[in-house]
């Protein structure tokens, strides 16, 4: 008899000391300490030392590589689990709705959580996230609500198969790749409405670094999903 699936909760963090401590002890109610990893993504704080005394597995990267590296790393270190559970450091995302996550495994294959774009959000990240949406939406293949999430339940079958060809360096470009490449290869794609809290921690999107890195993921994203290439396994 083959045993129990157990997931994941996977935390990239950089930098991310101040806030994550009350992160991993609001998620530490709701999962054991073996069930947490964090990626400390070349922090220049206390990030990993905040992780050790909770208990956590720990992995170090260094230098700073970004997101999406961090990502790749903890999707390695997590290898065996399912499903795996992403989730930020910075306190964005609200721990009290892994259960609702958990509930959802075998509902889709990848489930991204949905933050209401409602007057709360700041204007700017509104009017980007509504436009990309969209945009990936197409690009996808069906209607994505919310395609800049990092609150996601990955099955690990997606993980093992679906490999964007994207360096790591953005967490937003290798998460919105995934995206695309898993819905064109006819993994189920499936949203769950979270409640996001915007903290003094600010957003991680820097428009005049992350747009053209954007278009250019558009416009290469377009050309693999025109020439049957993204949904190749």
């Amino acid at each position: 008899m083959s045993e129990p699936r157990r997931a994941a909760i996977l935390i990239p963090a950089y930098n991310a000391a101040r806030y994550l401590g009350e992160v991993l002890d609001r998620v530490l109610t709701h999962v054991s300490r073996d069930d947490v990893w964090v990626v400390d993504d070349g922090s220049a704080d206390d990030t990993a030392a905040v992780a050790e005394k909770r208990g956590v597995h720990v992995v170090r990267q260094t230098p700073n590589q970004g997101k999406g590296a961090a990502l790749r790393t903890g999707f390695e270190a997590t290898r065996g689990r399912d499903p795996v559970i992403t989730l930020d450091a910075d306190g964005q995302h609200d721990p009290a709705d892994l259960p609702r996550f958990l509930a959802a495994t075998d509902s889709a294959d990848l489930v991204v959580g949905a933050r209401p774009f409602s007057s709360r959000m700041p204007p700017l990240r509104k009017f980007g996230n509504r436009i990309s949406a969209r945009i990936i939406g197409g690009l996808a293949g069906q209607k994505i609500p919310d395609s800049q999430s990092g609150y996601r339940l990955h099955r690990r079958a997606l993980l093992d198969t679906v490999v964007p060809a994207i360096d790591g360096t953005g967490g937003f470009l290798f998460e919105t790749e995934l995206l695309v490449r898993a819905s064109r290869q006819g993994y189920r794609i499936g949203a769950l409405p979270i409640a996001t809290v915007y903290a003094d921690a600010g957003s991680h999107f820097h428009p005049t670094t992350e747009i053209p890195r954007f278009l250019g993921l558009f416009a290469r994203l377009a050309w693999l999903v025109v020439n049957g290439q993204a949904g190749r396994r």
